[in-house]
Formats: C-alpha cells, sequence, structure tokens
C-alpha cells in the first residue's frame, strides 16, 4: 500500500509538471521583435469609475503623461463624490485630452460597469479602445508606444495586457498576487495557441467596432465581465493577441472577504466558457490537489520515507524553476520558492472548491 501511494503521488508529479512545462516553453519561447516605429496609431483611453475611488487622483496624472502625442483619456463617473468630479474637472482644464462624464443621474442602457463602457466608447474619437481601471497606473511612460508598435507589427482585433497587483505587507497580498500570476498564465498561454478565452479590462486593447450592436444583444444581461465576453464572442472570428510589456499595475483587496466576493463573480462570469476550456483549466488544479492529497495519506499512514522527500523536492524545485522563468520573461515580480511552499496546495484546493462554492451561494440567495 506504501509503495502504491508512492506510484500514484508520482503520477500526479509528472502530470501537474507536464501542464506547467507546456505553458513554460510557449510563453518563455514568445518574444516578438518589435521595431521601433514612430508611426503612431490614435488610442482612446475608458476608464470607469464608481464611488469614492481613492487612488484615481494619484493615479491619472501617470496615465495623461504618456510618452504619446494621438490619444484621449475618457473618465466616466458614476457616484463620484463631489471633491473628487471638481478636481477631475479641473484637471480636465489643464489637459485638452481628459474628458470628464458623469452618468449619476442619466439614464444609460444595460447594467453595472457595461452601462459607464458603452458610454465611454460611444464618446471615443478613435478607432481604437484601450481600457484601465480607476486603481490602475501603467508601468512605463511608453505603455501607449509599446501598444502601438505591437498594433503595426501583427494585426490584430483585441490585444490581452498583464496587470499585477502592487506589492503590499500580509499574506494576503501575497496570496492574491500569486492567483493572479496563475491567471495570466492561464490566458496568456491559451491565446498564444490560438485558444484565447478572457483577458482583464486593466489592461486591454480592441477596435472600436467590435463593441458592436450584435455583442451588446448578445450579452445584454450581463453588466461586466467584458474582458472575458469580448473574447469569448470573437474568439472565432477574430485576430486576438497578446502583449506583455509594459504592465498595467492595480492596488489588490485588502480583506480576504472581498477577493473571495471578487473570484465568486469571475467565476459566475465564466459561464461563458466552453465546457471543455473549463475541464482544462481545472486539470493542472487537480492534478496538484491530487499530489499533495495523496502525499497526506502517506504521511498519515506511514513513516515519513525518503522517496517522499524526492517527491517533494522535485515537486517544488521544478515549481519555482518554471514560475521563476515565467515571470521573469513577462516582467513579474515575486518571490517563486515562497508562493510555490506556501501556497500551491491550499490555491489549488480553493480554485477547485470555489466553482462549487458559488452554485451554493446562488442556491441560498435564490431561497
Amino acid at each position: 500500500m506504501e509503495w502504491l501511494l508512492g506510484i500514484i503521488s508520482g503520477i500526479f508529479l509528472i502530470l501537474s509538471l507536464l501542464t506547467l512545462y507546456r505553458r513554460y516553453s510557449i510563453l518563455t519561447s514568445y518574444n516578438p521583435a518589435i521595431p521601433d516605429t514612430n508611426q503612431e496609431r490614435p488610442l482612446s483611453i475608458v476608464l470607469c469609475t464608481h464611488g469614492l475611488a481613492p487612488r484615481l487622483m494619484n493615479y491619472i496624472e501617470k496615465i495623461l503623461s504618456q510618452n504619446y502625442s494621438q490619444f484621449e483619456v475618457i473618465v466616466v463617473c458614476k457616484n463620484t463624490p463631489i471633491e473628487i468630479f471638481e478636481s477631475l474637472q479641473t484637471l480636465s482644464a489643464l489637459h485638452s485630452r481628459l474628458t470628464i462624464f458623469d452618468i449619476t443621474n442619466k439614464d444609460c442602457p444595460y447594467l453595472e460597469k457595461k452601462q459607464a463602457l458603452h458610454v465611454g466608447i460611444s464618446l471615443a474619437k478613435y478607432d481604437w479602445i484601450v481600457t484601465i481601471d480607476d486603481d490602475c497606473y501603467p508601468q512605463s511612460e511608453n505603455w501607449l508606444k509599446s501598444i502601438s508598435q505591437l498594433l503595426a507589427y501583427k494585426e490584430s482585433d483585441i490585444l490581452l495586457g498583464f496587470s499585477p497587483y502592487i506589492s503590499q505587507p500580509g499574506l494576503l497580498n501575497q496570496w492574491i498576487r500569486f492567483d493572479a500570476l496563475q491567471v495570466a498564465i492561464n490566458y496568456a498561454y491559451y491565446t498564444l495557441i490560438e485558444k484565447p478565452y478572457m483577458g482583464v479590462g486593466r489592461n486591454m486593447v480592441f477596435r472600436k467596432d467590435l463593441w458592436s450592436q450584435d455583442y451588446l444583444k448578445a450579452y445584454e444581461t450581463i453588466g461586466s465581465g467584458d474582458d472575458t465576453t469580448l473574447v469569448q464572442y470573437y474568439k472565432e472570428t477574430k485576430q486576438i493577441g497578446i502583449f506583455m510589456s509594459p504592465l498595467v499595475y492595480s492596488f489588490p483587496h485588502i480583506n480576504f472577504s472581498s477577493w473571495i466576493k471578487q473570484k465568486i463573480r469571475h467565476i459566475n462570469k465564466g459561464n461563458q466558457m466552453d465546457f471543455s476550456l473549463k475541464i482544462r483549466l481545472a486539470k493542472p488544479l487537480l492534478y496538484g490537489v491530487l499530489f499533495w492529497l495523496f502525499i497526506w495519506i502517506w504521511l498519515s499512514y506511514f513513516a515519513f520515507h525518503f522517496v517522499i522527500f524526492y517527491l517533494l523536492f522535485i515537486y517544488l524545485g521544478a515549481k519555482t524553476f518554471f514560475y521563476f522563468q515565467i515571470s521573469k520573461h513577462i516582467q513579474w515580480k515575486l518571490k517563486p520558492s515562497f508562493f510555490t511552499c506556501i501556497f500551491d496546495a491550499p490555491h489549488n484546493l480553493c480554485l477547485v472548491l470555489l466553482p462549487f462554492f458559488s452554485i451554493f451561494i446562488k442556491n441560498k440567495w435564490r431561497e
């Protein structure tokens, strides 16, 4: 029985590392030589803000100071405090490229964030839309220049960028950053193998004409998650690519409950994905959970065996190496050895169980 557990643990070790190796090999081999060109495509940045938006005034200056000549920034506000709204209007008077629009008391179509996005995209003067959130800032003043160069290099209809969370003290921040890395690795990998399924609205570019009546009608009852539904709607008919830099940094959640709510909301939006893709996304998590489960059973019923040490050493060492190389390639700052040792097993378990937890909550609400 002891050796059977060892064999089963070894099988799930191999399966887990193989799935990560495929992502590692695809992502680290993607390094397009984009020519430096002075040709600029006009870009419209749409930023939707709701409520207090405590970091908007600090971060919007970084957006307005981009080393780029042909761009505009459209900020669509809802329930924004009067002092912040007045500060935005003052800033708009100083920057001709900045437009402020308040939809608080206006009758807008669609729900939640989609109504603000719809207004902002409708106001956009240019054919390319860049989206960013009110708690985000670009890594570099050449953010828009890099996007324009990539558009000129390779014709795409949608470009998906990366958006890591800002490092903060505490284990929760480390957990959220680790989770964000997993998400980024997955959607970048599937985009590169021409099976895109999502992006992040904090750093995304698409043609304005994709925001069409047909698309809006298909998802008119969904008020958010357009970074996923846009990709899902056009994945078969449009060219979808990724850009690895510059990054857009985002301020993370500061409590566990708000992060869980966000994850459940994302999982519910993921219902638009094909079932086969859900299975492919769940497999690596399940392999990791089963590896740790059989190791735990082995330790519980038998004495610590030297084979367990070697299996754990290979698992943690290989994953740390893959994460380090991937994060280095996409300029994503993290501590891979710390993440892998502390968060790997509970993270995988949580993500495997969260869809069932989401269904349970929805059923409770219905009751």
